[in-house]
């Protein structure tokens, strides 16, 4: 039984008792032309066969299903065919519902206005101005009106309702009407370049409009400009006007300094000064002169209009950068490239050393590589011809548009910020955490400075401080900061010849990017963005605006429709104009030294793109450079207006209260609107917009789609949008997706995970022939390839069944790769390392609670668009029964997903710890960072000693006890002795055969514990091995009797086998051995103690806590000796197994005793 109609029609296409057993021959079943199934009756015995697939069902409603899911076109089209009119049918409405709602936008929109027939007009082209005026003086329309303005709060006047004051048009009968001009009035505003109906921008006082434009458009000097009554204020005088007027940009943008700008430097200086430098800084003789300068180039720049003049920044910096120039640090040559090898063997090597390379390098593009079956062998570098790079960049970076007109100059800007709350002082505490932010293989600038350069001087980042908060006070930036170099990125899947088929990366001195990302976190702190803009911000921006849209898709297919556009920018960082970066600041409400110091970084601003050929050299003229830690903030400043005039036209109506018009991750933009001549008005202005700033959109790189509702459903066409200049946005289809941040996203079903198993299963087939030693795959795959799949998983979270097949397929993966038999416990793989696992991503824990957490994250996040989306689509109660589904209680917190895959990992190490025969150790190696440190480092054993220690750890190793549970073993005793069955353990610790190697893995740690002693000076008496009387009858041999301030310690080593419990039984049978020794001991040496202490240690490098606690008396505790101990025991283990199974031995019979 079910529940809802929904979930029975869902199981009818997978019940195996409704389904036919055989499809018929092709010829067997009809369609018709368009795809639509045929409509013939079909008998019930037969069943009802799939047009497409031949597959049949046993009723229409499941075939309907079928075709749901399987064949979406065909789906589509039949909903389509259905809404569809028969052409003899008369139609009786004129207006459609779409129609009337437009209308009554514009009732609330233009309200008592005049001419709003012609308004309505404008988006309704099809209908004539007559038909207009007919309907909105029909009596059920004005009510409808009325209706719909008090629901808003509006009462309807007479005069909204009265078109007799529009101009008589004359019908011209083919749906156009022609209307008298009237003759504009008189204004002193412009209008708002580039998007229609925009709001007027007011003009300063004493300048006219082309003044303003030549001051937006970066002209150096505006003295040309001759005062006329035009451009004088009637309250001022000719000579007033021309002092205003003559004088530069510069003075116009930077004026002298006020007293707030002086208050603020002198409490910057105050804080600068005030840092101390640390001991280590004092003793080095340059940093202290250093310091000292810079001091005093603060204090002097306190007292300057202007601060510091560019001559004296470029002196200081000159001596801070001397700082991190090591003499003996050479210009580093660029690697010559591998050479492919000239035979078989040599092209191993090569594709060995190769792979090497990128994984030790680039790990991350290795990975994506991999994912997308990419060549990786390659060697960097810039294939497109040299005049070919010169001529883009040339074009792109090189050139200024005069035709760039700012959209928002003259926009109402937010509260201005005070400048002292913005530009605090630069702190130590900034430089260091933005330094440490940086991989220590940042790429340096031009200057060659790297971060270990910096990290190596003492005091250095309280110089970087002292020369950040000069700068900052001067507004410059030293000359060499201009300078930058670009590296050009090949893109995946492009044509290597082609220019375009790179992304330049643009980067400037490794000082600067300090400053400037500094810089970049101080305007965050105070800036407020869209909460449209997801791009660079401080939420999962990729995962909020992915879950938006298809939250969006659910919503629009049970109440409205939806058309959405995505659009696709060409080179929009690139093409960023430079005269818009300090419009958009100031619109922002930051101050003008902020301004300055922003506009102050993009001037005469130079950079070499580096080719294998001769570099070319480009003045950056436009564009933000990528690279640099400002850049993402400038861009969402720039783009920020375009959202912001987005929102306040028709978008979607999510309800009655809360409207979406657009999404934007940076340069990755969705419009979404709710009817087409909406989505056609926002296409408009965002073109409008974007061109007037000299950007572009790449019209054949967007997509589009519409969700048409009907009465009971939907079905997708296209829209039928189209550029200003004519280019068509091509449309998506059922059978299409959109790749949207990363996901991919089917216009018909949302999220889709249809073919991520297979493509997970591909992918890590790939994995495992890469050239790559066995941890150095399982790290790939647990860090770079699971994270990928999880991220579309967590989103669209498929069926658990689906989740637990991919699982599958990757722990067989897993230990393919590491040579583990299949029968290997699952805990191995999922376990912490800490606990003994591999710590593998096990996708059915990770994949619900990411799913919950992002879940809870969409409902209580305070965006009002989302918070209306998870109420119209009732995200929570989804949330909740996924929760229950995880045996989750509800409410849930946070926390408790945060502690769900522990909870989940030491159920698992629960379970092995149960095992009987591959659990026996693993108790002994739960929470031990010692005994597992070769998990965490895998550099500490050799590959193929690590795979044989992995096996040891699960009792999966080739003696003749493990292999008699899979397979018949006629004799399990010993093979080298043939005294006990072949274990293990008994290998380890007991067979004759390996004694001498037993004996010198016990010396090994003795004599380390004896080289720890004698470091401590003469305060530590060493007895080794001493042959002592016992009490009770015979001899007894310690290991070590120490003597150390009045105390006796008889210390003793052993290696037991961690099974079960005998690294208990070791510490109290050498207990009980040695403990007749104490009294003698003690009165030989008047000692006030006597101590035994056991030191037991695993053969497979377990650290018990008393053995740590033993050693800690002796005064050995640090971690470096403990861990040597371990794997001392580890590897003479691994050595002793490996010697014993004598590899190299004749065999009797070809795979007798498989230990290989």
């Amino acid at each position: 039984m079910y529940i809802a109609k929904h979930a029975a029609l869902c199981h009818v296409p997978k019940c195996p008792v409704g389904a036919a057993a055989a499809a018929p021959p092709p010829e067997s079943t009809d369609s018709e032309t368009d795809g639509v199934p045929s409509n013939r009756p079909i008998p019930e015995s037969v069943g009802v066969a799939c047009p497409d697939c031949g597959e049949r069902y046993s009723g229409r409603g499941a075939l309907t299903q079928h075709q749901r899911h399987r064949h979406p076109l065909t789906r589509n089209e039949a909903r389509a065919a259905g809404t569809r009119r028969s052409p003899r049918q008369r139609r009786l409405v004129i207006f459609t519902e779409e129609e009337e709602q437009i209308m009554m936008e514009c009732e609330l929109r233009y309200r008592g206005e005049l001419r709003i027939a012609m308004r309505m007009r404008e988006l309704i082209p099809e209908k004539t101005l007559k038909q207009l005026r007919d309907k909105r003086a029909q009596k059920c329309y004005k009510e409808r009106r009325e209706r719909y303005l008090a629901e808003r709060g509006i009462t309807a006047s007479a005069s909204t309702d009265d078109d007799s004051t529009e101009p008589v048009s004359t019908d011209t009968g083919d749906g156009r009407a022609t209307v008298p001009q009237e003759e504009a009035p008189e204004t002193n505003s412009c209008e708002e370049a580039g998007v229609g109906g925009g709001s007027p921008i007011p003009v300063p006082e004493l300048l006219d409009v082309s003044a303003v434009a030549a001051i937006a458009g970066g002209e150096n000097n505006v003295n040309n400009i001759t005062p006329t009554a035009e451009n004088i204020s009637p309250t001022q005088t000719p000579d007033m006007s021309e002092r205003v007027l003559n004088v530069s940009v510069d003075e116009l943008v930077s004026p002298a300094a006020s007293p707030e700008e002086t208050l603020w430097r002198q409490d910057v200086a105050q804080t600068a000064r005030s840092c101390k430098l640390t001991r280590a800084a004092q003793q080095h003789l340059e940093v202290n002169t250093v310091t000292q300068l810079l001091r005093n180039a603060i204090s002097e720049a306190c007292d300057l209009p202007m601060g510091q003049p560019q001559s004296q920044i470029d002196t200081l910096h000159d001596r801070v950068t001397a700082l991190f120039v090591s003499e003996e640090r050479g210009v580093a040559g660029r690697r010559k490239g591998r050479r492919r090898g000239q035979n078989k063997r040599g092209n191993r090597r090569y594709l060995y050393a190769r792979t090497q390379d990128i994984y030790k390098k680039e790990p991350g593009i290795l990975a994506k590589h991999v994912r997308n079956n990419v060549d990786w062998l390659e060697e960097p570098g810039v294939k497109a011809p040299a005049q070919d790079v010169r001529d883009l960049y040339k074009k792109l970076w090189g050139t200024n548009p005069s035709e760039v007109q700012v959209p928002f100059l003259g926009e109402p800007s937010e509260p201005a910020l005070g400048l002292g709350t913005v530009l605090t002082a630069v702190t130590v505490k900034e430089v260091n955490t933005r330094l440490s932010r940086m991989k220590m293989s940042t790429a340096p600038g031009p200057d060659g400075i790297k971060k270990g350069d910096i990290k190596r001087v003492p005091g250095a980042n309280e110089v970087l401080q002292l020369f950040f908060n000069l700068i900052m006070i001067s507004g410059k930036i030293p000359t060499a900061w201009r300078k930058n170099r670009t590296t050009l990125i090949p893109k995946e899947g492009k044509d290597g010849m082609l220019a375009e088929s790179y992304r330049p990366i643009t980067i400037s001195s490794l000082m600067s990017r300090i400053y400037f990302g500094i810089i970049d976190s101080k305007l965050r702190a105070k800036a407020r963005f869209s909460p449209r803009q997801k791009g660079f911000m401080n939420e999962s921006g990729c995962f909020n605006n992915i879950h938006i849209l298809n939250e969006l898709l659910r919503h629009s297919k049970a109440k409205n429709g939806l058309v959405v556009t995505q659009l696709d920018v060409s080179k929009a960082f690139d093409t960023v104009p430079h005269q818009a970066i300090g419009h958009a600041l100031r619109r922002k409400g930051f101050p003008e030294q902020v301004v300055r110091i922003v506009e102050n970084a993009y001037e005469d601003v130079t950079t070499i793109i580096e080719l294998n050929q001769a570099p070319i050299e480009i003045r950056l003229q436009r564009g933000v450079k990528q690279g640099d830690p400002l850049s993402p903030l400038l861009f969402n400043l720039v783009l920020e207006p375009l959202l912001d005039k987005l929102e306040t036209r028709p978008g979607y109506k999510i309800d009655t209260e809360t409207q979406i018009s657009s999404l934007a991750f940076a340069d990755d933009l969705l419009l979404v609107a709710q009817t087409v001549p909406h989505a056609k008005d926002q296409l408009s202005s965002t073109e409008a917009y974007l061109s007037s700033l000299g950007m572009k959109i790449a019209a054949n790189k967007c997509r589009t789609f519409r969700v048409n509702r009907t009465k009971d459903s939907w079905y997708l066409t296209d829209p039928g949008l189209e550029l200003d200049s004519g280019e068509v946005i091509p449309v998506a289809g059922a059978g299409d997706h959109l790749v949207y941040l990363g996901c991919k996203l089917s216009p018909w079903v949302g999220v889709t995970t249809e073919g991520i198993r297979a493509d997970l299963a591909s992918t890590l087939s790939r994995v495992q022939r890469l050239k790559l030693k066995p941890h150095q795959k399982i790290d790939l795959i647990s860090t770079y390839i699971v994270p990928h799949y999880l991220y579309q998983l967590s989103i669209a979270m498929p069926a658990m069944t689906q989740i637990k097949l991919m699982d599958q397929e990757l722990r067989v993966v897993v230990k393919n790769i590491l040579h583990l038999p299949q029968a290997t416990t699952n805990a191995l793989l999922y376990c912490g390392k800490r606990d003994g696992g591999l710590a593998i991503p096990r996708l059915e824990w990770l994949a619900t609670s990411s799913a919950l957490k992002a879940g809870l994250k969409f409902v209580d996040n305070p965006d009002p668009a989302m918070q209306a989306l998870a109420t119209g689509t009732k995200l929570e109660s989804r949330v909740r029964r996924l929760a229950l589904d995880a045996r989750i209680a509800w409410p849930v917190t946070g926390e408790q997903l945060t502690s769900y895959t522990r909870t989940q990992k030491k159920a698992e190490l629960a379970r092995w710890k149960r095992l009987g025969s591959q659990g026996k150790s693993a108790a002994a190696f739960a929470d031990s960072r010692i005994g597992n440190a070769w998990l965490r480092d895998p550099s500490l054993l050799k590959p193929c000693r690590m795979i044989t220690a992995l096996k040891m750890r699960t009792n999966s190793c080739a003696d003749r006890a493990a292999m008699s549970r899979t397979t018949r073993i006629p004799d399990p005793t010993c093979r080298q002795c043939g005294s006990q069955i072949e274990t293990l353990g008994h290998i380890l610790g007991q067979c004759r055969h390996t004694k001498p190697h037993r004996i010198r893995r016990h010396d090994e740690i003795k004599n380390l514990i004896v080289e720890e002693l004698k470091k401590k000076g003469p305060e530590v008496a060493i007895t080794v091995e001493p042959t002592v009387a016992a009490t009770g009858g015979g001899n007894l041999k310690p290991d070590l009797v120490i003597q150390s301030r009045g105390r006796v310690f008889v210390v003793d080593v052993t290696v037991r086998h961690e099974d079960g419990n005998n690294l208990a039984q070791g510490f109290t049978s050498k207990v009980e051995k040695y403990s007749r020794l104490l009294p003698q001991f003690q009165q030989r040496w008047a000692a006030c103690s006597a101590e035994v202490l056991p030191v037991v240690v695993g053969t497979r490098g377990a650290m018990p806590r008393e053995t740590i606690k033993n050693l800690t008396k002796l005064g050995i505790s640090q971690n470096h000796v403990l861990l040597t101990m371990s794997l001392i025991a580890l590897r003479s283990s691994i050595e002793i197994y490996h010697e014993f199974m004598d590899y190299d031995a004749p065999r009797t019979r070809r795979g007798a005793q498989p230990h290989r």
